[in-house]
């Protein structure tokens, strides 16, 4: 596997679980639950990024 399929993998590996614990979080602390929100718009920007990217 290339290093380039290997990012795309954990960086949407990582959107998966910070989505997650972002929906679980801001029942129990919405601080917490906005922290990992963060995390998910990071996560998506590169991705959307690396995908622009590419197509050009």
């Amino acid at each position: 596997m290339s290093n380039e399929r290997r990012t795309t993998v954990l960086l949407w590996t990582a959107l998966a679980i910070a989505a997650v614990l972002n929906v679980t979080l801001s029942a129990v602390n919405p601080l917490l639950g906005a922290g990992f929100g963060v995390v998910v718009l990071a996560c998506a920007g590169a991705l959307i990024m690396r995908h622009r990217r590419a197509r050009s």
